[in-house]
């Protein structure tokens, strides 16, 4: 049975599972233990995938001798464990899963030796060894399941990430039975209008507009990625915030985080303000500064984590409990830069996440987007309306591209995470830049925050290079690898400079405080190879550190 050695549990679909029954010895059988990891080594910290193979009798235990390798550099150690295994069944979201159980360790006297026997590695990577041991007919110690997450998913000291979550963007919504065809991909359903069988009686859909069978599949997905009830799919994530902003009438307050994407920060300023709200840009991370901005008229809470450029992280949970505990005011936090795969702020106590699917959720830069889960029936049914009835809804064409790109969410954020870390810590060693703000690094100031509240952290990092606006354009332009763009979250490494790009819209004062300065570059690090991405940003900083010396040389150049 093929599983994930998780501390004391193993799980395994039963489709893999051996057939059970009996042994030629009724007092011994055999159960292959294989260690496996990726590219034929062993993770850090001694946490290894194994298999239990081998006929057992249903609901008998099995007690063995795990020898488990640990491997660190060059050293390899070896350690043994004394466990007992039960086989047991649970339902899962999506089928039926077998477990091996891990029962508490027996005593000395009820563990009967077991003898090992090494065998040849089938394949590489493996490392196969047989431990024989007897059906134990001997009361069952007491135990506890614990988590199916493996040791290694806890990487950089953040939280462990999301069970399931494969699975679920895989599975959920995407159920052939829904279709005539039984087609595993869900068809694109181009159409606009959908036969009824008498009038005003329709199968589910009577317009495209209002609901649309690829865009459902689209919207399940994410509901259960965002573990929502609730899930909405939008034009795009300026759509999903004008839809959001029509739960409000003139005169109510919406509390924005002052550093926001700036197209967000815009049509608060130029386009809502316009209709009579009232806006109010405030470091919602400081929740007294919350607690002050809030007044009577408050309905709204806007917030980023992190925020867009500067990579701040608010606390989303104590935000909840100081929003929450002034009445009905809704929190929406804009996830776009974590994704579902590295953060869930609804269940940390906001009322709504919402995306620009374009970046991350899709992933491949060919999508416009936006996205809302929320678990509220009222909230919904009245989003659900406002859906309908502004019209500001994705095509099935766009829909089928987003829901194709949640299938390698998982894997996509994961590489992000590695190759984004080693992108900021080349950058914080390099002595051209001043400055480096990356989550995932010690050195940012709410890095213990991230860990607490995140399961990791994506391929955003913002950097100040040393010099001025003539040095950061030198940087650019000197890219070869990061492409000169706006936007981010795709499969392809993109680098912009906000102040005169993706925030130019934002007053210069507002830039000033923020720290949104001229040599603020902002970098969406990519699948690439990082060593390629390590070695682009090299020669493009010693492209720049060329033009500093040039410049300091120059007859021009003013040396009082």
């Amino acid at each position: 049975m093929c599983g994930l050695f998780t501390g004391y549990s193993v799980s395994t679909p039963a489709s893999l599972s051996p057939p059970l029954g009996r042994t030629a010895a009724r007092d011994r059988r055999d159960a292959q233990v294989a260690h496996r990891s990726q590219h034929g080594s062993f993770p850090r910290g001694g946490t290894q995938e194994f298999c239990l193979q081998g006929p057992t009798p249903r609901g008998h235990t099995t007690l063995a001798t795990l020898v488990i390798l640990h491997r660190e550099g060059r050293s390899r150690r070896r350690s043994r464990q004394r466990l007992r295994f039960q086989p047991v069944r649970s339902e899962g979201m999506v089928g039926a899963f077998a477990h091996w159980v891990v029962l508490a360790p027996p005593c000395a006297e009820r563990s009967p030796p077991c003898r090992l026997i090494k065998s040849r590695p089938r394949r590489r990577g493996d490392r196969l060894l047989n431990a024989c041991s007897r059906s134990p007919g001997l009361p069952l110690a007491p135990f506890r399941l614990l988590s199916m997450q493996r040791k290694d998913t806890f990487l950089h000291g953040f939280q462990p990430s999301f069970q399931h979550f494969a699975t679920q963007a895989i599975h959920v919504g995407q159920e052939p039975e829904q279709w005539s065809s039984l087609a595993v991909v869900p068809p694109i359903s181009m159409s606009t209008t959908f036969k009824q069988g008498a009038p005003g009686r329709h199968s589910g859909f009577e317009y495209s507009r209002s609901g649309n069978p690829t865009r459902n599949c689209l919207e399940k997905a994410v509901a259960a990625l965002d573990g929502a009830k609730y899930s909405l799919a939008f034009a795009s994530g300026l759509a999903a915030t004008m839809t959001i902003t029509h739960l409000l009438k003139s005169g109510d307050q919406i509390i924005c985080m002052d550093d926001v994407y700036g197209g967000t920060n815009r049509y608060f300023r130029k386009v809502a303000a316009e209709f009579g709200l009232k806006i109010s840009f405030v470091d919602c991370s400081n929740t007294k500064l919350l607690e002050a901005a809030i007044t009577p008229e408050t309905k709204l809470v806007w917030i980023e984590t992190p925020t867009n450029p500067v990579l701040k992280m608010t606390d989303i949970e104590a935000c909840a409990h100081t929003v929450h505990k002034h009445g009905d005011i809704i929190l929406v936090v804009d996830n776009t830069f974590m994704s579902a795969y590295f953060q869930r702020p609804l269940a940390l106590g906001a009322d709504i996440c919402m995306y620009s699917a374009t970046k991350y959720m899709n992933g491949h830069s060919d999508v416009v987007m936006g996205l809302v889960s929320l678990n509220s029936d009222t909230l919904h049914e009245k989003l659900r309306f406002l859906q309908n009835s502004i019209g500001a809804v994705p095509s099935p064409l766009d829909c089928y591209l987003c829901n194709r790109g949640l299938k390698t969410l998982q894997v996509r954020m994961e590489k992000h995470f590695e190759n984004g870390m080693a992108v900021a810590q080349f950058l914080e060693s390099h002595p051209l830049v001043d400055r480096v703000i990356y989550p995932g690094l010690p050195s940012h100031p709410q890095h213990e925050l991230a860990k607490r509240q995140c399961t990791g952290c994506p391929g955003m990092i913002t950097f100040y290079i040393k010099g001025s606006l003539k040095h950061s354009e030198t940087f650019l332009k000197n890219l070869k690898l990061f492409t000169l763009a706006e936007s981010l979250g795709g499969y392809e490494s993109l680098a912009e400079l906000p102040a005169i790009m993706t925030h130019a819209s934002v007053p210069k004062s507002d830039r000033d405080i923020l720290g949104i300065s001229d040599t603020l570059i902002r970098l969406s690090v990519g699948l690439e190879d990082k060593i390629d991405l390590v070695e682009d940003l090299d020669q493009a900083l010693k492209a720049a550190v060329s033009f500093i010396i040039l410049a300091c040389h120059s007859p021009n150049a003013n040396h009082n």
